[in-house]
């Protein structure tokens, strides 16, 4: 098993909960399709970051000392986002080091958002109708 510096599954985990606390709430009778349903979720906020510390660290360094940025849009702003938090970390305690910084946002910083495109949130929604056939999302057919 290869080692990433991504965490799809816990990621993919975790918008399915979304997903679910969408449909079980008060706005779940609105929604009418899985799309519907994606675009919701990625509205909202994620739990936490789902990159590994040493990497962010690593890409925080390119970021700044390079001045390396990613290319795509949503990755770009997911970088820029830690790297405001891991800022402020290091301005409200002037004596914090770097990882130390990456790591506090890593580990206890809920994210703005998923950070993925809605074909993607759509991709994770279909492979979970796929493979729980005990509760997945559902919608009544129009006419």
């Amino acid at each position: 098993m290869t080692k990433t510096h991504l965490f799809f599954d816990s990621r993919d985990r975790d918008f399915i909960r979304v997903c679910r606390s969408l449909m079980d709430g008060p706005r779940g009778m609105a929604i009418t399709s899985l799309r519907e349903l994606a675009e919701a979720a990625l509205a909202c906020g994620a739990p936490r970051y789902y990159v590994d510390i040493d990497f962010a660290y690593n890409m925080l360094m390119r970021m700044k000392v390079a001045g390396v940025v990613p290319s795509r849009p949503k990755a770009r702003k997911m970088w820029e986002e830690i790297a405001a938090k891991v800022g402020v970390v290091m301005r409200t305690h002037k004596k914090i080091s770097l990882i130390r910084a990456v790591t506090e946002v890593i580990v206890r910083e809920p994210a703005s958002g998923f950070f993925i495109e809605p074909v993607t949130a759509l991709r994770i929604l279909r492979r979970y109708n796929r493979r729980c056939k005990s509760r997945p999302f559902s919608f009544p057919r129009s006419k």
